[in-house]
């Protein structure tokens, strides 16, 4: 009692004094007992708050470092999941457009997974797998890595590993048909005005990286099954539908490898044909072949090589043919359909063209223009294939809208005033084949796990 009180002599003279009949002696016996008491509570509580804060503070800075850990982990597996759905995703999507062997796929796992993961500083180290199932409809990737952490027993583990994963399958019957050829320009594939592209069941896709290399401007619209940018796109989300995908891996040209039509002497030179009914037969029409005023042109199966100069039908000309290819070679040969002039033509169903309704010569110089102005190019059926050139529509009504199909596959594709490009794909409707590469290869991709 005494290191709290004083010695028991003071503690007696307290006690007697608070027996006294005075109140104002009791008053300051109170005050002083209690002093006293507040003081020696004082100096006795303060070791003991110094020991206890010593031991809670190593226990703080445990729980503290968790929780560091904790976040960190967290922040983790949440850029790790992200990189594993974007490269699944993506290796996916190269299964989907060009049949990728499984090292392909894996490749592009590990490429788009690494481009995610490259700023990412508490990831050091990491490993990616990705495999394709059985029927070769989906991709999972796998990401495995081990952050930097110090305390994951806190956690319930071992060891502070993160593995996560993601499955990407591909759904439905996907029909490619459009391909912008062109790798690094802007606008590759451009709408304006009020032109439109519909094609409802099939992908159209852009192999340029630029920023801007599908254009939808003003009222123009864009819709499709897929649409698919290796770089960026430009036009607010009225003009798409759905929303195209950006950073897509580009496609090979899947007719690389078609063999061009051959080519012999001249059976026509530089023909004009300006009124009365004609029927043409295949051949090479050297110069070119203009198609012009009151002109009506029926066109026996084949393939007509125009070499060295244009095909022009203009003014209210009409030219109609079934199993009909076109050759374009020479650096003058190109194609112009104007406003008024009636076009019918389908692809040939065997043969050196086999599927393809206009082929361009791929030693022509890169950018030549062919162009489609005719308010009446109702029938394009087949594939336009123009691996150094640009398709242009310039017209006010639907253009290849009454074809069974029809695939392009071009340098560039540029529409403006009032067109509306109709791509179809009802290939059974039609005994013209579709070219291996293009056509159905595969369907569209969803995340599943």
């Amino acid at each position: 009692m005494s290191n709290i009180w004083g010695n028991s002599g003071q503690f007696s003279e307290l006690i007697c004094d608070m027996n006294s009949s005075a109140p104002k002696r009791r008053h300051a016996v109170v005050k002083a007992l209690g002093f006293r008491a507040l003081r020696a509570f004082s100096e006795n509580i303060r070791g003991n708050i110094a020991l206890t804060f010593g031991l809670s503070a190593g226990v703080l800075a445990i729980v503290a470092a968790g929780a560091v850990d904790y976040a960190t982990m967290t922040a983790v597996r949440s850029d790790l999941q992200a990189a594993a759905d974007s490269a699944a995703t993506a290796a996916a999507r190269e299964l989907y457009i060009v049949k990728a062997t499984d090292k392909q796929v894996d490749s592009v796992a590990k490429s788009i997974a690494a481009a995610k993961l490259v700023n990412e500083g508490t990831i050091k180290s990491y490993m990616v797998t990705a495999s394709v199932n059985k029927d070769r409809t989906a991709v999972t990737a796998k990401i495995k890595s081990e952050p930097e952490v110090h305390f994951s027993a806190l956690f319930g583990s071992s060891d502070s590993t993160v593995t996560v994963e993601a499955t990407a399958q591909i759904l439905g019957t996907g029909r490619i048909c459009m391909i912008g050829l062109e790798t690094s320009k802007p606008h590759v594939i451009s709408l304006e005005k009020s032109a439109h592209i519909t094609a409802n069941k099939c992908a159209v896709f852009s192999n340029s990286t630029h920023q801007n290399s599908i254009k939808s401007f003003n009222s123009a619209r864009l819709t499709s099954e897929l649409t698919c940018s290796a770089g960026g796109v430009q036009g607010s989300t009225a003009n798409f539908k759905p929303q195209p995908e950006e950073d897509c891996p580009a496609i090979p040209d899947p007719l690389s490898s078609r063999p061009a039509p051959p080519v012999g002497g001249c059976s026509k030179n530089k023909l004009t044909l300006d009124s009365g009914l004609h029927t043409l037969n295949p051949g090479v029409y050297c110069g070119g072949l203009k198609v012009t005023k009151t002109a009506d042109v029926k066109l026996r199966p084949g393939v007509y090589v125009i070499k060295d100069g244009p095909l022009i039908v203009e003014k209210t000309a009409k030219f109609v043919g079934d199993y009909v290819g076109f050759y374009f070679t020479g650096d003058k040969a190109t194609l112009k359909f104007t406003k008024d002039s009636v076009i019918d033509i389908g692809a040939p169903k065997d043969g050196p063209m086999a599927g393809l309704l206009m082929m361009g010569d791929r030693n022509n110089k890169a950018g030549k223009k062919y162009r489609i102005e005719s308010n009446n190019a109702r029938t394009l059926l087949g594939t336009i294939y123009l691996p150094k050139g640009d398709l242009e529509i310039e017209a006010n009504n639907p253009v290849a809208d009454k074809s069974a199909y029809t695939v392009v596959v071009a340098l560039g594709v540029k529409l403006s005033e009032g067109p509306e490009f109709v791509l179809n794909s009802d290939y059974g409707a039609s005994d013209v084949p579709v070219p291996p590469g293009i056509g159905p290869v595969g369907g569209n991709i969803v995340l599943t796990k």
